[in-house]
């Protein structure tokens, strides 16, 4: 995959499960999932294919999701509906996480 296949897959599966993404990528080069309960965040590293001296790289990425906001006095809706985007949020993480998303980068 390229870094953009990466990032069109993370916009595809994210809207297919009802979040919203930015347009612009953000600070990792992909663009952000937009929720009001979940923080998402991404872990790029460097895999064990990477060669520095032919000047290649090659990246995975992981996505990891926390709940963004707790406390106060939440109704018994605003609860249901936090757990039921944290349900979704989380089968989101583990579809894009099986996917294995690498990509090779070249300088």
């Amino acid at each position: 995959m390229t870094k953009a296949q990466v990032n069109d897959t993370i916009r595809t599966l994210a809207k297919r499960r009802g979040f919203e993404t930015t347009d612009r990528p953000g600070v990792w080069g992909f663009s952000d999932i937009r929720s009001e309960e979940l923080n998402f965040t991404y872990c790029i590293r460097e895999t064990e294919n990477t060669n520095w001296a032919e000047r290649r790289v090659e990246y995975t990425l992981s996505i990891n999701a926390s709940v963004r906001k707790m406390g106060g006095e939440p109704t018994v809706e605003e609860l249901l509906a936090t757990a039921e985007e944290i349900r979704i949020g989380a089968g989101l993480v583990a579809e894009l996480n099986n996917r294995k998303l690498t990509w090779t980068e070249t300088f």
